[in-house]
């Protein structure tokens, strides 16, 4: 019987209005040998986590933005931590603030990090901490 040397791919769930920077997000996440899932939208993001996380097959991390115009990432956190996601929620924003840092930290966000700072070497320490 032939070992299956391919490494398991971690998959991460990526909930973000703007076009961009799903973009962005799945280039960065492909080049570190991710399975990136995208969404514009908090509520298919809940939807698609919770079915993920329902067929035992919860993603190994989870990122978000918090300005959405359907449901913010704090709600979007609230809601996928409500159906017991236990594993990584982490969030990427445009217009970072130490209220809504505090804001995230309270309902289950991991980490809270500027999308100004968004590159391929914080993108490893983030999977290195969170999905290794």
């Amino acid at each position: 019987m032939a070992q299956d040397t391919q490494e398991k791919k971690n998959r991460i769930l990526v909930i973000d209005d703007n076009q961009s920077a799903l973009h962005l997000f799945s280039s960065l996440l492909e080049k570190l040998n991710c399975e990136a899932i995208t969404t514009a939208r908090g509520e298919e993001g809940v939807r698609i986590a919770t079915e993920e996380f329902k067929k035992d097959t919860p993603f190994d991390l989870i990122i978000t933005d918090i300005q959405m115009p359907d449901l913010d990432g704090t709600n979007v956190a609230t809601k996928i931590r409500a159906e017991g996601f236990k594993g990584p929620i982490v969030v990427f924003t445009a217009y970072p603030t130490a209220t809504m840092k505090n804001k995230s930290r309270s309902v289950g966000i991991d980490a809270y990090f500027s999308k100004t700072v968004l590159n391929k070497d914080l993108m490893s320490a983030i999977l290195f901490q969170f999905c290794s």
